[in-house]
């Protein structure tokens, strides 16, 4: 999935320290379920509409218009039809903006604790919000170009963006979310899930790495997520196999033991519930699972 900066094989295009991702209609893409990390988000819809959460606040999301998920923000994001193509683009403030003795070093900080964020959503037209598109086109054009020239333009445009950001769209975040949010408790979470999720994991062994009981554990994942562990866990497994659709060399039953399933009818059956599409479907291969 486009959302995890990580050095893995799904994304063979990745030479500097940002993702950038185009997704197309409802068979290549069916969105994505709740989840949160502490790298930026942005989501640029290009066609059709997109029907997005981020904590407690929805949004319709249509063409032209970008939203922007700030460090460790809940939130899920489904395209509406066929037609709906978006770009996501990802980065850890913490790597973009890391320069000793700079302010933008506190302020990559002060963001990832949610001591101050960024404004949501950016509708078209509006003012001190236009620009913020035709940036994450211009990037998304120049990130898969891979030359010299192109690299420094992804960075720079990258750079252009950040700094349009915090001119016009950076603020205090007056106590919204961080009395509801551990951000401690979702910093370990998404570490040990980036680490552990493809290994045999239970309530008991995530709870045993955050060092709390499996109760406590129990009732400040459903606090945060509404859910519990292992369905979170079994969505999040889904969603990195979704992210796999570039790896053609790989079977279905090796792209679902890759994420963590040991039987492969209940990865199809949950790949299916999550996202729509049987995996065979999805993945356009039609292939048999291979047998031993």
């Amino acid at each position: 999935m486009s959302y995890y900066l990580v050095d893995h094989a799904e994304y063979p295009q990745k030479t500097l320290p940002v993702n950038c991702v185009k997704w197309s209609g409802l068979r290549q893409h069916s969105g994505f379920h709740l989840h949160n990390h502490q790298e930026l988000e942005i989501i640029a819809v290009r066609a059709g509409k997109m029907q997005i959460t981020a904590d407690t606040d929805s949004y319709t999301v249509a063409a032209g218009e970008v939203i922007v998920f700030n460090p460790y923000v809940l939130h899920a994001g489904f395209p509406e039809d066929e037609t709906t193509e978006y770009l996501c683009i990802t980065f850890s403030l913490t790597q973009i903006l890391n320069f000793p003795k700079s302010p933008l070093t506190a302020c990559a900080a002060a963001l990832t604790e949610e001591v101050t964020r960024f404004d949501v959503y950016y509708p078209s037209g509006a003012e001190n919000r236009s620009g913020i598109y035709e940036m994450t086109e211009e990037l998304y054009d120049a990130f898969y170009q891979k030359s010299n020239a192109s690299e420094c333009r992804t960075m720079g445009i990258l750079y252009s963006l950040l700094a349009f950001l915090f001119e016009h769209h950076y603020h205090e975040n007056e106590g919204k979310s961080t009395g509801r949010r551990n951000i401690k408790f979702m910093r370990g979470l998404a570490q040990y899930l980036n680490e552990h999720f493809s290994e045999t994991i239970g309530t008991e062994d995530a709870a045993e790495a955050l060092f709390m009981s499996s109760s406590w554990f129990s009732h400040t994942f459903h606090r945060h997520f509404g859910c519990s562990f292992s369905k979170y866990l079994c969505q999040y497994r889904i969603q990195r196999a979704a992210s796999m659709q570039a790896e053609p060399s790989m079977s279905l039953a090796e792209i679902a033991a890759a994420v963590g399933f040991t039987d492969y009818c209940y990865f199809s059956r949950s790949f299916k519930k999550y996202t729509g599409q049987a995996p065979a479907e999805y993945f356009r291969r039609w292939k048999m699972p291979k047998k031993e």
